[in-house]
């Protein structure tokens, strides 16, 4: 079974972050017995596939300096992500902390960042997914402006309602863990909200107990 290391940590802003690390170099993949192969996807995350998908994203940075891998050009991209993310719920009065999102930082065989990310239809409330992802792109890609730049728009954007033709082709997708040219696992960082954490432990083997004073399941995030 391929080694694996999670750590979770939580923020004031309600999000749950997991850092992988990658498995020992040599040893094999498998699949656990939920279905999952542990070498493409993390046990988790591979449950992602259970929930009611409502957006499908993808963002880049016009700017080089939002591309590099350093803790600073980390810092602007969280920044650009959030600002846009708690715009497109102003404007279409959603409270933020009830949207349910995964967000993937990849940089590609290229080395450039950018950003998969999944929003479930339930916290979308009143909004369609399609109102959803055209105020979402509109921001992007012309609107928000970064807090270092002195025009609106922050890069492309693809971002679509999610189509149920495809399956669980698109979660697969966005959490999919990623190889160099020598077979070593490309670290990354997956985000995911508070609320989306605690229904895709649900959905986990060995979810956690069920608080019977909030009435909701216990996280062990740190």
């Amino acid at each position: 079974m391929t080694n694996i290391t999670t750590s979770t940590r939580t923020d004031g802003s309600g999000i749950a972050h997991h850092r992988r690390s990658p498995p020992s170099a040599g040893q094999p993949s498998a699949a656990d017995s939920g279905g999952c192969n542990t070498r493409t996807h993390h046990p988790l995350l591979y449950h992602l596939r259970n929930v009611e998908c409502g957006v499908l994203g993808a963002v880049t940075w016009a700017r080089e300096c939002r591309r590099w891998d350093s803790p600073r050009a980390s810092q602007g991209r969280e920044q650009d992500f959030r600002g846009v993310l708690h715009r497109v719920c102003v404007n279409l009065r959603l409270r933020d902390k009830d949207i349910r999102i995964y967000r993937a930082t990849e940089f590609g065989n290229a080395g450039k960042c950018h950003f998969h990310f999944l929003v479930a239809k339930e916290g979308l409330r009143h909004v369609s997914p399609a109102q959803f992802a055209a105020e979402f792109t509109r921001q992007w890609c012309k609107e928000f402006r970064p807090y270092d730049s002195k025009t609106g728009g922050v890069g492309t954007a693809v971002v679509v309602p999610y189509d149920e033709s495809y399956g669980s082709s698109g979660v697969d997708y966005c959490s999919k863990r990623e190889y160099d040219e020598r077979g070593r696992q490309q670290e990354r960082d997956d985000y995911v909200s508070r609320k989306l954490f605690n229904v895709i432990r649900r959905f986990a083997d060995g979810q956690p107990p069920l608080d019977p004073r909030r009435g909701k399941y216990v996280l062990n995030a740190t």
